[in-house]
């Protein structure tokens, strides 16, 4: 066993401190009181800010003394001195914090997630602070000859035992530093500032009015890891083509007249139809004909496919989707898509936005026939909603008794598709399916920051988050992507149109840059997308030149492959590990080894140093890869995952 003679090895000691002490801190620390002395400083400042307002309105002559009839509440005036005001709340609020439960106070912390990231920071200050004052109970001497796993020993008596009084002083100082940020995030959330001095003495408990208060939400998403899980069915993929592609698709009237969109399902054996309806609430909403549907169609906002991809993420958090209903706020969603650091956007406008993107997913009307697949037999879905969409408003009371709306929450429940689509027991029975991918939370604000002036970019975004659940890495024709993007119609156009080739090059362009930017690696293939169509800000592209004669046919006979961002990769190849897992236990076992191929792991670290002991630059390794600089940059930074192909080529090259 190896001494703690020196500082390396006293860091060996940290560094082999076992992960169930910090979780068995953690379960002590979500025991303590720290939640209610949040919620009690909380409430003291709302009563401070009404007491501070109420004295400046009083000052101001908004407000007489007669007006303000509160028995916990003096004034006392003078033409020599400002208005002073003194507030005794009564024992009830103070006990009970009638507006602004511990309830509420830990809902607004959760959605900030500060417990889950400062515990940790705790976690490492009181260790820092336990094994400063090992240092000095035991004594340098000793230190040096204790064994490591007396050290560790030692150390848990010092955290968890033996805690002195000036450790647990000084960690007591760090708490309420700690404290003292979380409150100032909650006040920070409801935005004292701009209340209302009605709104203020409601906050502070010095009211009797009642409102009802919101219902709970269901628990947040993204809420340890920037992705999370989502229904990827083709029916819901065909239904964010509609969101975001609108009247660009093929909309035909059906044999009842009802403008319809059909997509055929494997090989034609089974089909989904998609109508819209303006009264989605309706029990059996009407599908829409003619120019009136057409209308709706145009009215979709390529933000409600945002709000379609998390409804189709919270879905997947419940057992039976398609009896069960999830909650979620405004608060949520402007937080998923981004909209909570809009500084244009204020609160009532951002309501009506999100009201507005909310419902139009369920303006959606499916139908669907699926052809028998594997064991599964074919089933059919009549026409029905998409999703159950539910828009219910909250707020505060004013002077006059009036509900100020400053919230609300949308209740929502999938349609019966889920029952065939989302069904974990009906996989097991072998009458359904379960399929879902991975959505990232920074292609949802994307796609909600640049719909305006990269539409294209925006629908391609949206397109894709389905396309990669279905294969990690996607080639394909530039003109396939380029239908999804703009519309077969105007592709086909510029066929004929040359200023519209030349815009809708360079649209595609700066499209895919979009793209790049959101993290989507972009390879083109060598043979059909030489470098003198490929975009100017490509490493390898045509620069400061001018696209040849007759680009566009050979634009529109290249191919392009896209790899996903780093966190939807690394999601994807985990689901993937799980469902190969998964397989393996529900197979017999059999009696016999089999021998394993080896893998040999390339880190970013070793090929790094292998090409610097080459002497290569970034460029010279891409060169001989067929690869863009970038690429290389991101491998070595392991900001992307290697194909076993692209391993071994570069295994070869640097001799790893």
């Amino acid at each position: 066993m190896p001494k703690l003679t020196n500082s390396t090895e006293r860091h060996h000691l940290l560094a082999a401190i076992p992960a169930e002490w910090e979780a068995k801190f953690k379960a002590e620390l979500a025991q303590s009181p720290l939640l209610q002395l949040v919620a009690l400083k909380v409430s003291q400042h709302f009563t401070e800010a009404y007491r501070q307002r109420l004295e400046a309105d009083l000052e101001a002559g908004n407000v007489t003394p007669r007006k303000v009839r509160s028995p916990y509440i003096k004034i006392k005036t003078s033409q020599k001195a400002p208005t002073q005001v003194t507030i005794t709340p009564p024992e009830e609020a103070q006990r009970q914090l009638p507006r602004v439960t511990e309830q509420e106070i830990d809902r607004a912390i959760s959605t900030l997630d500060f417990w889950g990231t400062s515990a940790s920071y705790m976690w490492f200050d009181l260790i820092r602070m336990a094994f400063g004052e090992m240092e000095e109970a035991v004594g340098q001497a000793q230190l040096s000859q204790m064994s490591l796993e007396a050290g560790l020993k030692q150390l848990y008596r010092h955290i968890f035992d033996e805690a002195s009084a000036s450790l647990k002083s000084n960690f007591s100082t760090v708490l309420q530093a700690y404290v003292d940020q979380a409150v100032q995030l909650v006040l920070n959330k409801y935005d004292l500032p701009s209340k209302s001095l009605q709104e203020l003495e409601w906050l502070a408990g010095l009211t009797t009015q009642n409102v009802p208060s919101p219902p709970t939400t269901n628990p947040r998403l993204f809420t340890t890891n920037t992705t999370s899980n989502f229904a990827t069915c083709k029916l819901l993929w065909e239904s964010v083509n509609i969101l975001t592609q609108r009247n660009d698709l093929k909309w035909q009237p059906d044999s009842d007249g009802k403008m319809a969109y059909t997509s055929a399902v494997k090989d034609g054996r089974g089909k989904l139809i998609f109508w819209v309806t303006d009264n989605p609430e309706e029990q059996y909403p009407e599908a829409l004909a003619g120019e009136a549907a057409l209308a709706v169609i145009e009215t979709f906002d390529i933000r409600a496919a945002c709000m379609h991809l998390i409804y189709a993420a919270h879905v997947t958090t419940l057992e039976r989707p398609w009896e069960e209903e999830f909650v979620i706020d405004d608060t949520h969603i402007a937080s998923y898509m981004g909209l909570d650091k809009r500084k244009d956007l204020s609160k009532e406008k951002r309501l009506k936005l999100i009201e507005r993107i909310a419902e139009q997913p369920a303006q959606i009307l499916t139908f669907l026939h699926w052809p028998q697949q594997g064991n599964v037999e074919s089933f059919y879905v009549e026409k029905s909603r998409l999703w159950e969409v539910a828009i219910g408003y909250h707020g505060q009371r004013d002077l006059f008794g009036d509900i100020k709306c400053t919230g609300l929450t949308i209740r929502c429940r999938a349609g019966m598709w889920a029952k065939y689509f989302l069904n974990k027991r009906g996989v097991d029975e072998g009458n359904a399916f379960y399929q879902y991918g991975v959505l990232s939370k920074t292609l949802l604000q994307t796609i909600t920051r640049v719909w305006q002036h990269s539409e294209g970019a925006a629908r391609m975004l949206a397109w894709l988050s389905f396309k990669t659940r279905v294969s990690s890495n996607v080639i394909m024709l530039t003109p396939t992507l380029m239908g999804v993007a703009y519309g077969q119609d105007k592709v086909d156009a510029a066929q004929r149109n040359r200023d519209l080739r030349s815009m809708l090059a360079n649209t595609w362009d700066n499209d895919l840059r979009v793209l790049r930017e959101a993290g989507f690696d972009i390879t083109f293939d060598s043979t059909t997308y030489p470098a003198e169509i490929r975009p100017d800000w490509h490493e390898f592209g045509r620069g400061d030149q001018k696209r040849p004669r007759g680009f566009w046919d050979i634009l529109c006979n290249s191919r392009i492959q896209i790899y996903p961002p780093k966190e939807i990769a690394d999601s994807l190849a985990k689901l993937h590990r799980r469902k190969l897992t998964a397989d393996k236990s529900s197979r017999p076992q059999v009696n016999r080894k089999l021998k394993q191929p080896t893998r040999t792991l390339v880190t970013g670290t070793a090929i790094k140093s292998a090409r610097e002991a080459k002497g290569w630059t970034q460029s010279d390794l891409a060169d001989q890869l067929g690869r863009s600089k970038m690429w290389i940059s991101l491998i070595e930074r392991e900001k992307r995952n290697i194909k076993p192909a692209d391993a071994t080529k570069i295994q070869q090259l640097l001799g790893l």
